[in-house]
């Protein structure tokens, strides 16, 4: 591994990882360390200078991983052998996507802020054909700034949607028009938005206000709203982000191995580990995990250890968790 890594993400159901670097991806064996693919662009591509890989997620049950970058397309591969199935284009850049549940769609949100659905299976067309279909499909859901992230709620029922201008919106799936609530309360860019995956019900949200906000989406009520500034900025930089003086999350992952949220930030060498309090229904501090250098990504495997992309010649750290700590343990330079 020589590249720095800017996106990780877990199998859902297999001990095997994807590093993602822009021009290409690994994908290693979390129970060994072993790279067991390597996936190279295109000698065209090599020579474009586009990030292919900026944006990965797997299928539901794993059957497929989709990627998409800054040549808007969305390349699916199939798991089984690691080749690519399909590409098709799409308008803008992404900046989140999500298979639904049974795999047949993929659920995309662009940096125009708007909200598409695809097949995930691509008929055998010309470019100039799909450039055409790609035309013709309308979005879902549209917001007037930026989308950072989106989420479909356990049941699909409902698509979950945050913007750079603070707003959580929750809207009718596939049918986006029609609008259920607003999470209102967000002071800043909100950067991240998941679902408990113990309590799907409640969402929680980040962003670069310091807040860790849980919701009752449905209903857009805040539940509980943990400040962790205090915990942080020590090891924040100045001058992060022109809009901002305050530390921004760049990843949050949840784990129900013991029902925890980790955050990372922009160019900070820490994670920050949150722990979910059952008996109140709210998250409280539970440690922070200095690294060698600044987090890019990071990923949870099937134990739950947590696999790191760092911003520093160790490029990959393992942090191991035990007994509640969490403690550096292996290198992959």
């Amino acid at each position: 591994m020589k590249a720095r890594y800017t996106d990780v993400v877990q199998h859902p159901s297999q001990e095997l990882m994807v590093f993602s670097y822009g021009q290409g991806y690994y994908v290693v064996k979390t129970s060994t360390g072993e790279i067991i693919k390597q996936v190279q662009p295109s000698e065209e591509n090599k020579t474009s200078g586009l990030e292919h890989f900026r944006t990965t997620t797997f299928s539901k049950d794993g059957k497929y991983l989709a990627t998409t970058g800054d040549d808007k397309e969305i390349r699916v591969w199939d798991t089984t052998n690691w080749e690519q199935q399909s590409a098709r284009p799409v308008l803008k850049r992404i900046n989140a996507m999500q298979f639904t549940k049974d795999g047949s769609q993929i659920v995309e949100a662009d940096k125009f802020g708007d909200v598409y659905v695809f097949p995930t299976e691509v008929s055998e067309t010309t470019a100039a054909e799909k450039q055409e279909e790609m035309k013709k499909n309308k979005p879902i859901v549209g917001h007037v700034s930026m989308l950072t992230d989106m989420t479909l709620s356990d049941d699909e029922k409902y698509i979950i949607t945050a913007d750079r201008d603070e707003h959580v919106r929750v809207s009718r799936f596939p049918n986006g028009y029609n609008i259920e609530s607003y999470c209102m309360g967000h002071t800043d860019v909100i950067t991240n938005i998941q679902l408990l995956p113990w309590a799907p019900n409640i969402l929680a949200t980040v962003g670069g206000d310091c807040t860790f906000r849980i919701w009752d989406f449905v209903v857009g009520k805040e539940l509980h709203s943990l400040q962790y500034k205090s915990y942080v900025e020590k090891y924040v930089p100045e001058g992060v982000d022109a809009n901002s003086m305050d530390p921004i999350v760049m990843k949050m992952e949840l784990n129900m191995k013991d029902n925890i949220a980790v955050l990372s930030f922009a160019k900070a060498p820490i994670l920050l580990v949150l722990k979910w309090d059952a008996s109140k229904s709210s998250f409280e501090f539970s440690s922070i995990v200095e690294t060698s250098a600044p987090v890019l990504s990071f990923g949870f495997d099937i134990e739950g250890n947590i696999w790191t992309a760092l911003d520093d010649e160790t490029r990959v750290a393992v942090y191991l968790r035990k007994d509640g700590s969490v403690s550096r343990a292996l290198c992959y330079c």
